[in-house]
């Protein structure tokens, strides 16, 4: 177990745990700054962009363990606590966000998604730790309530956030990081599979609630977040089209998603049971996706790691 202060989290601490059991390249910070920059187009759309011929599962433990380790860099808790500190008070005290709180409050969000992502993806389990998926989903809730000038619901959201933020709370998300070991081949192989699934039943209905939606469009982020971590960590043609590729997805139901909470939150639609249909330049984009990685599933079958 690493040294824990309750105040700050020590990521390079964290970062030579990772990466000082094997002989790797280190992380560097113009890796980290590279991510971040993908992470804040996660949501740019390409409509030319296609999606490569073939996709392929061929990554393993050094790529996972190394892909949490850019990822923790760009998150860095010792930096980015205090500030987001500062952000849920003044909302909680009953403030308001100017412009330049409104980009920080982003951008920090922005990088507690990002290591939610790859705790998610490269752990052996790939299950959210507990206590940082409170905190980053809290802020996502805060984020709606801001985006919608719910000036009472941004202000409970914030308390929340705060007390989340406090010493002993915060000390949790320590722990789950440190409770990271990276995946198997065969387990990355059968969560591409959980979510191959995931997206073949959503294709399958022929209308879908907005929580249907928004669980999709979490398969499409999660994916952007992968392509990113494998595009900057080893740059080629092959990642760069999938990731914009996935970018499109992420972008076209980002901004749908947008309406149907706008909607939600004026009492216009019920989030949970009224449906509609899947818009085609959705659904076809998602086909594609479906067939690359079923495709990619069985190639990877041939020879799994037991």
């Amino acid at each position: 177990m690493l040294p824990i202060s309750p105040d700050t989290i020590d990521a390079s601490a964290v970062l030579g745990s990772l990466l000082g059991a094997i002989e790797v390249p280190p992380i560097t910070a113009l890796q980290c700054d590279a991510l971040f920059d993908a992470v804040l187009a996660h949501d740019e759309i390409y409509l030319e962009a296609e999606l490569p011929d073939v996709l392929h599962l061929d990554y393993g433990p050094e790529q996972f363990r190394r892909g949490f380790a850019l990822s923790l860099g760009v998150w860095d808790g010792r930096v980015h606590r205090p500030a987001l500190t500062r952000l849920a008070t003044k909302l909680a005290l009953g403030g308001s966000f100017d412009g330049a709180d409104t980009k920080q409050f982003k951008e920090i969000r922005a990088r507690f998604k990002q290591l939610r992502f790859a705790y998610l993806i490269f752990d052996e389990e790939h299950r959210h730790a507990p206590s940082l998926h409170r905190v980053t989903k809290m802020m996502g809730h805060l984020q709606d309530a801001l985006k919608h000038d719910r000036t009472m619901a941004a202000a409970a959201r914030a308390i929340i956030l705060r007390f989340l933020l406090m010493p002993l709370p915060f000390r949790r998300i320590q722990q789950g990081i440190d409770r990271f070991r990276p995946s198997t081949r065969h387990s990355f192989h059968l969560y591409v599979a959980a979510q191959l699934l995931t997206i073949r039943s959503f294709l399958a209905k022929p209308t879908v609630t907005g929580k249907d939606f928004h669980e999709i469009r979490k398969v499409a982020s999660r994916m952007m977040a992968f392509y990113d971590v494998m595009n900057t960590l080893y740059p080629s043609g092959y990642h760069r089209l999938a990731a914009r590729f996935v970018s499109t997805i992420n972008g076209l139901m980002g901004n749908m998603h947008d309406g149907l909470i706008e909607r939600r939150l004026n009492g216009k639609q019920d989030y949970h049971a009224d449906t509609f249909p899947i818009p085609i330049e959705i659904a076809g984009r998602l086909r594609q996706l479906e067939r690359g990685l079923a495709h990619a599933y069985l190639l990877a079958g041939r020879h799994f790691d037991p």
